[in-house]
């Protein structure tokens, strides 16, 4: 059978029949690809009616020209017996010109040990190829919000768990890398422990999704991470997975508890300040009668030496409140630029004399920037820093205190919350026996303290934080168990220069005077203490034991009041709204400020009035004495 021509095969009724209930394709073509046989699925499968004669119909006019070329290819290797059969995917288009892909099958049609022509079997596979195209690109998607997601990202197998794949935010987040973590499982790496795993488990089991589920685990460089969990069963490339979205909470965690303690302290610091307000005032009225009954005693006495005694135990009770306010940071401290390696200098020299059984080292950094701070208080603050460190070394040790320039940026100042730029910092380090962890966090707090009872107040460290944040800085404390304490304070440098100090000027005698004072407190033994001075020191006293007494008594008498000596904090009206109606009623009105707690932000610039003074509870006699004499006859 060599002729030319097209040969077909001689289908019998039956066959025909049988090829008809195929779903796929069934086709013939000779060796020129003139179509001879073609099933019903085939003819349906390329618009052609069941009906139609095939005759004319070549299968290169339903094939794309994109496949033609390979096609052909195979065809002639298939009729040359080079190959047995042929399979794969082409690109065809009906007779109505609907393209759709096929999967082909075909193989040699022999006859008389001749190959005629081509027999085979075509699906069409569009369907299935849009799906498999659309998952790919379902796929590249999620690959795609997997890596760029901005929370970390995990897949891990849901019986094992397994990591399959994690996205670039886990790897930053748990400190490690890509190849460290796949093919591990989360409690091998030690991320959370079993019962963590199994509490998520059953969440997940129970709701077929784990929505928010608070977590804390650990990153592979051992920090404590806090995060949210949110996860759910996916497939992703034929595998069921669980894909696990981790929301770190961590930083949000540590600023929450850096504002709670902010409150803390701030709660705590009304209270120490009104706390120092009344203990002035107690003290006030100690050192009053004391005052009073020296000035009846002869010089040398036995019960003068006892008063005197008292009034010493009156002055460490003023420090004590000074270290109250101190920690409660009201107000604005007296700034001035300040050399801190004078300072500090000064105030090391001072505390080694007393100390003689520590070694102290200084390692100053030359030219030191200066800084705005009120030489009082940040001495307080070293005190207070030297004599903890001392406490920490009973036996003796090594006391080092330097000073350096640093610039504070990045993350340390966003940390600490202070603007970045330029700082001083005053280092302190002990050799002592350290700080344990568990307490570290609680040093700063006010009334906190290691030592036995008896030793100590609690309030240092309280006080030097205090003092601290009042100039604009900031505290560190590095330390371990067994290895001592580093101390660091961070002040912002100034670019002021520093003024040379003038020498204190001698001790004031007491001085008398004469003209009317009213005196304005809430307390009664201030107002008695201080009407006895002032009655001793030649002055005529008016008493006002509120702010509306004292507006009523100074309305009946404006004219013969030469000082009005106002308490600044009493309740109902307040000091300042007292001194504002005075001086609405007498402009040029002289006012000396008796305070017991720090209000300088209250009573900034008018103490730098000509007739306004300030003076600090408890204040002595002769304290008293000059301020009132000073003003009056200015």
């Amino acid at each position: 059978m060599n002729s030319s021509k097209t040969q077909k095969t001689e289908w019998n009724e039956h066959e025909t029949a049988i090829l008809d209930t195929i779903l796929d394709g069934v086709y013939e073509f000779d060796r020129e690809g003139n179509l001879t046989y073609a099933n019903r699925a085939c003819r349906l499968l390329f618009d052609y009616g069941l009906e139609q004669p095939l005759e004319g119909l070549n299968v290169r006019q339903l094939m794309a020209e994109e496949s033609l070329q390979q096609s052909a290819q195979q065809v002639g290797a298939l009729l040359a017996g080079q190959l047995e059969t042929i399979s794969g995917e082409r690109e065809f288009v009906s007779v109505k010109g609907r393209r759709f892909i096929g999967e082909v099958h075909s193989g040699p049609i022999r006859r008389g040990g001749e190959i005629i022509g081509v027999r085979g079997v075509i699906r069409d596979i569009t369907r299935r190829k849009r799906d498999e195209q659309a998952l790919r690109e379902s796929e590249q998607r999620f690959r795609s919000i997997f890596q760029l997601s901005p929370n970390a990202a995990a897949l891990t197998e849901e019986d094992t768990g397994i990591l399959v794949d994690v996205n670039d935010r886990f790897v930053k987040l748990v400190s490690s890398s890509r190849r460290e973590l796949i093919g591990r499982s989360v409690t091998e790496l030690g991320f959370y422990g079993q019962r963590e795993r199994e509490k998520f488990l059953r969440e997940l089991n129970s709701k077929g999704e784990v929505h928010g589920l608070p977590m804390m685990f650990k990153a592979r460089s051992g920090a404590e991470l806090h995060a949210r969990m949110f996860a759910r069963r996916i497939s992703v490339a034929g595998r069921e997975l669980v894909l696990t979205i981790f929301h770190d909470e961590t930083e949000e965690k540590r600023l929450e508890a850096q504002f709670q303690q902010a409150q803390k302290m701030e709660a705590v610091g009304t209270l120490a300040a009104g706390i120092a307000h009344d203990f002035n005032n107690l003290l006030m009225g100690i050192q009053g009668y004391v005052s009073l009954l020296l000035m009846d005693l002869p010089d040398g006495s036995r019960a003068g030496d006892m008063l005197r005694e008292i009034e010493k135990q009156v002055t460490k009770g003023a420090r004590l409140t000074r270290m109250l306010l101190g920690f409660a940071r009201r107000g604005e401290p007296q700034v001035e630029p300040v050399d801190v390696n004078s300072l500090v200098g000064e105030t090391v020299e001072l505390f080694s004399r007393a100390r003689p059984q520590l070694e102290v080292r200084r390692q100053f950094q030359p030219d030191v920037w200066p800084v705005m701070a009120d030489p009082s208080q940040f001495d307080q603050a070293l005190v207070n820093l030297f004599v903890n460190a001392w406490q920490a070394m009973p036996r003796g040790g090594m006391l080092t205190v330097s000073t350096s320039n640093l610039l504070v940026e990045g993350n340390l100042a966003a940390k600490q919350g202070v603007t970045p730029g330029k700082y001083v910092c005053v280092a302190v380090q002990d050799t002592g026996h350290g700080i344990d962890g568990s307490i570290r966090e609680r040093i700063f707090d006010p009334f906190f303290t290691t030592r036995e009872r008896g030793v100590g107040t609690g309030l240092g460290l309280a006080s030097v934080y205090g003092i601290v944040k009042r100039h604009g800085g900031f505290v560190t404390v590095d330390s371990e168990p067994g290895r001592g304490a580093v101390f660091r304070l961070f002040l912002p440098a100034s670019e002021k220069a520093v003024e040379s100090r003038q020498p204190s000027p001698p001790p004031v005698k007491l001085l008398l005077g004469s003209g009317t004072v009213l005196l304005v407190d809430d307390d009664v033994v201030v107002r008695d203490t201080c009407r006895s001075w002032l009655l001793r020191l030649g002055y005529r006293v008016l008493e006002a034991g509120s702010g509306r007494e004292a507006i009523d008594i100074f309305r009946a008498n404006a004219d013969d009041i030469d000082l009005v000596v106002l308490d600044v904090v009493m309740p109902g009206i307040a000091g300042m709204e007292v001194f504002s109606t005075i001086r609405s009623l007498s402009p040029g009105q002289k006012v000396l400020f008796s305070t017991g707690c720090d209000v300088g932000q209250e009573l900034e610039g008018l103490d730098r009035e000509a007739n306004v003074g300030v003076i600090d509870k408890p204040f002595r006699m002769m304290e008293l004495a000059e301020s009132v004499k000073s003003l009056i006859e200015r």
